[in-house]
C-alpha cells in the first residue's frame, strides 16, 4: 500500500494544492487537515513497476487478436486505469487486483488497418472514482507495436455508400432494398456462397458478380411486409491461414 507523505514537514513535507480549475479550500476539524472542492497531496511521484516493459502483437485484420496482459505494481488505494494515445485497443477486458497491484487484461482492435502500429500505453492512477484528481506517477507507461496484416475483414457497400464491415470484433446487418446493388469486400482472396431465408416474402439475388475479393449482387424482393427475409453471404479464405474457416455478412430484405 502506498502511504501519503506527512504534511507540513518543512521543505521536505507535502503541501495541499488545488486540481487544475479548482479552489482549494481546507478545513481544521479536530486536528486533521479535509480539502474541499478537489486537492491532493503535492509529494514524489508513485514509482510504478509494470511488466512486461513492452507489449507487442502479430495479427491478420478482422480476425481474432490474442488477449494481453500488464501487470502493474504497487497500486494503494486508487482507482487505476489504462490510457491509450490512439484508439488502438478493443476492449481493455478486465483489471483485476493481484496480490502486489492490478493487473490489466487487453485486446488490439481487430479492426486496425494493415500496417505498423505503434505508441505507448499509460497507466493513470485517480484518487477518486469519478477521475478528477489524477496522482503524480513515474515510470507509467511502455511502448506498444502491433503488425497488422490484410485479413477476413469484409466492407459492406449499399449502392455504393459504405455501410459497415464484417469482422471478428465488428458487425454488420444492413437494411436493402429490392434494385439496390450491394458489394462486399474482403481483405484477403476468398470464395464465395448464399443462403437466403424467406419469411413472409422472397428474397432473392441476381445479376451477381465475384472476383477473389468481390461480391456484387442486385437485390431481389417480392411479396411480405416489413423484413420479407435475409440473405447470407459466405465468404471462405483460400490461402490465409486464420481463426474463424469464414466469414458472413447478413443482409435483413425489406418489403418493396
Amino acid at each position: 500500500m502506498v502511504e501519503p507523505r506527512a504534511v507540513g514537514r518543512g521543505d521536505e513535507g507535502g503541501a495541499l494544492a488545488p486540481r487544475p480549475g479548482g479552489r482549494l479550500r481546507v478545513l481544521a476539524l479536530g486536528g486533521l487537515l479535509l480539502c474541499a472542492e478537489g486537492c491532493w497531496l503535492l509529494e514524489d511521484p508513485i514509482s510504478l513497476t509494470i511488466t512486461p516493459s513492452s507489449v507487442s502483437a502479430d495479427f491478420l485484420q478482422g480476425d481474432d487478436v490474442p488477449q494481453l496482459r500488464l501487470d502493474v505494481s504497487p497500486v494503494g488505494n486508487y482507482y487505476p486505469h489504462l490510457m491509450q494515445d490512439v484508439g488502438v485497443l478493443n476492449p481493455i477486458i478486465d483489471s483485476p487486483s493481484t496480490p502486489t497491484g492490478v493487473a490489466f487484461l487487453f485486446k488490439p482492435d481487430c479492426s486496425l488497418a494493415p500496417g505498423v502500429h505503434e505508441g505507448r500505453l499509460r497507466v493513470a492512477y485517480w484518487a477518486d472514482p469519478f477521475h478528477q484528481d489524477e496522482v503524480p506517477l513515474e515510470n507509467a507507461s511502455v511502448p506498444y507495436r502491433f503488425t497488422v496484416a490484410p485479413g477476413p475483414m469484409l466492407r459492406v457497400e449499399v449502392d455504393g455508400v459504405p455501410v459497415g464491415s464484417r469482422s471478428a470484433c465488428t458487425y454488420v446487418f444492413p437494411e436493402v432494398h429490392a434494385g439496390q446493388v450491394v458489394t462486399v469486400t474482403s481483405g484477403i482472396p476468398v470464395t464465395w456462397d448464399l443462403a437466403i431465408v424467406a419469411t413472409s416474402g422472397m428474397p432473392s439475388v441476381h445479376d451477381i458478380s465475384t472476383s477473389a475479393t468481390t461480391w456484387t449482387g442486385t437485390i431481389g424482393a417480392e411479396g411480405g411486409a416489413g423484413e420479407i427475409g435475409t440473405i447470407k453471404v459466405n465468404a471462405w479464405p483460400t490461402e490465409a491461414a486464420t481463426a474463424w474457416p469464414f466469414m458472413d455478412v447478413w443482409l435483413s430484405v425489406q418489403s418493396p
